[in-house]
């Protein structure tokens, strides 16, 4: 199946840069999406990202529509306690995946995917690949209405459930 895919990077007011991928499919009728968290999923572009049919992270990834000194800022008046947001945040790949907010997690070489960039691309092929291949049979109708499903329950988490 031909696919087409768009990375993605923002500066956030000349602090981190956000870095996201985005695969569509197939290309010349995009009915599947999947979505990578690389390094910094974040700001409102966070939200896009989990209405994907399937949202991974590299291993060493946060994910969060605000900073953790955003957070603590709205929440407590005082960025200062920005370790304490991004404890409350579960901005981590174990975290989020345990309360459902991604689908999956990709493993980095040692010491991060800048380390091998090449181990790192396959092992994110593999993954879009396993997360591709159940989706593929679907219908549209189906695909859809999983989507719906899977972002009303975003918040409730497994923990709830």
């Amino acid at each position: 199946m031909d696919a087409a895919a768009k990375t993605g990077t923002a500066q956030t007011g000349g602090k981190v840069s956000n870095g996201v991928f985005v695969a569509f499919a197939p290309y010349d009728d995009p009915q599947i999406a999947l979505a990578v968290v690389i390094e910094k999923g974040g700001s409102g572009g966070a939200l896009a990202l989990a209405v994907a049919d399937r949202v991974l992270m590299l291993e060493n990834a946060v994910y969060a529509i605000l900073s953790p000194e955003g957070f603590a800022s709205i929440l407590w008046k005082d960025a200062q306690r920005s370790g304490e947001a991004a404890e409350l945040m579960k901005l981590t790949a174990p975290e989020l995946k345990k309360l459902g907010v991604i689908d999956g997690i990709v493993r980095e070489p040692e010491g991060g995917a800048q380390t091998d960039p090449s181990r790192t691309l396959w092992n994110l092929d593999r993954a879009l690949t396993a997360c591709l291949e159940p989706l593929l049979k679907e219908s549209a109708v189906s695909l859809t209405e999983r989507r719906y499903q899977k972002f009303r329950a975003l918040g409730r988490g497994k923990e709830d459930a």
